[in-house]
């Protein structure tokens, strides 16, 4: 509310969960716009491409008018995103790129912002998955 566009209203969902448990070769998180719900516009998302690097803290943001919309999530091995052109419908995926995977927790996480008609809201279908032992 109060956000200075009469035509449109901004929302963002932010996604993250843990992996662990056992032995796992990757994980992932999906969104998807529900089918039937109103019609959503891509604004932005993060993580913004893939990325491999040693286990670190990120942080995922991007501001959304002039206020910014961020969320923290630690990195391991390579994330690879997805994004589709169909607005609201991204995937982030955590892949050890190794032989006999990894014995240990493993987080993935990603953020989208979407523009919609002004008076409507988004509805996501959220999925997650891994495979491992």
């Amino acid at each position: 509310m109060n956000d200075g566009d009469g035509a449109r209203d901004y929302f963002t969902l932010k996604f993250r969960a843990t992996s662990g448990g056992g032995r796992r070769w990757d994980a992932w998180l999906e969104s998807v716009r529900t089918a039937g719900s109103a019609t959503q516009y891509w604004y932005d998302w993060a993580p913004g491409g893939d990325v491999t690097s040693n286990c670190q803290n990120v942080s995922l943001g991007f501001p959304v008018l002039g206020v910014v919309a961020t969320m923290s999530a630690t990195r391991c091995e390579r994330w690879d995103m997805t994004l589709w052109e169909e607005p609201g419908h991204f995937r982030n995926k955590w892949n050890c790129d190794c032989w006999f995977g990894i014995d240990a927790d493993r987080e993935v996480a990603f953020q989208v912002a979407v523009k919609m008609n002004q008076g409507t809201t988004p509805r996501w279908t959220l999925s997650a998955g891994f495979t491992g032992l």
